[in-house]
This record gives structure tokens, C-alpha cells and sequence, in this order.
């Protein structure tokens, strides 16, 4: 059996980022401060951009700490008195970038498992 880390993957394609762009959905912004729909306006030049940074993280094989990070704010449940800590529910606020990249690497991640029938029948995503 090949070890996964011997794959030799396919560069990112601009048509990948872009399909996974338009995925997007409207949410507050992370710590890189930049709005999904900031990426989903996006031009050919801004596609090609990230498609060359997207293929050098890959590459690298690390990446950027920033988007490792998260902004956490406490949205408070319905009903709930707000003098309770426990009537709020933390979200963490992640890097649309990080998110994006993210995205990609699972589609190709999954897309690979189901081709060499490594995933278990039973398991529908990860």
C-alpha cells in the first residue's frame, strides 16, 4: 500500500479555486479581516494570485500561522439570560484564506481516498 505522503499531487488549478470561491458563504471576517464576499467578487488576476500562493504553501508544505488563528466572540442562545456564562455559545471566526485552502486539500483529500477505496463505506466525510 502507498504511503499517502509519497502521492505525488496535481498543482492547485485557478478552476479549483475558483469553483471552491463560489462556495463561499457570507460570514464575518477572521483574523485576516477579509470577507468572503471580497472572494467571491473576485477578478482573474485575484484568481491567479491565490492559485500561486495556494500551490507555494503546498509546496512548502506549511501553513501561515495566521490562519491558524481564530477570533472567538459568545453568541448568546435564544431565551437565555445573559448574566449566565452558559447561555452563550462560543464561534470561532477563522481566515477565509486558511478556510479556502482548507477546502481544497479535503476535496482532493477525499477525492483520492474514494479512488483507492480507502474509506470506509460506513464513513460519509471527515
Amino acid at each position: 500500500m502507498q504511503n499517502i505522503s509519497d502521492i505525488k499531487w496535481k498543482k492547485i488549478t485557478p478552476e479549483e479555486v475558483k469553483w471552491h470561491m463560489k462556495q463561499l458563504r457570507n460570514s464575518a471576517t477572521g483574523p485576516d479581516n477579509i470577507y468572503n464576499r471580497c472572494l467571491t467578487n473576485y477578478t482573474s488576476q485575484l484568481i491567479d494570485h491565490l492559485t500561486l500562493l495556494f500551490n507555494s504553501i503546498v509546496d512548502v508544505g506549511y501553513i501561515p500561522s495566521m490562519w491558524e488563528k481564530a477570533n472567538i466572540i459568545l453568541l448568546l442562545k435564544p431565551n437565555k439570560d445573559k448574566q449566565q456564562p452558559s447561555s452563550c455559545r462560543p464561534i470561532s471566526l477563522l481566515s477565509c484564506l486558511g478556510k479556502l485552502l482548507k477546502r481544497i486539500i479535503k476535496q482532493r483529500l477525499l477525492l483520492e481516498l474514494k479512488a483507492r477505496n480507502i474509506l470506509p463505506q460506513h464513513q460519509a466525510e471527515f
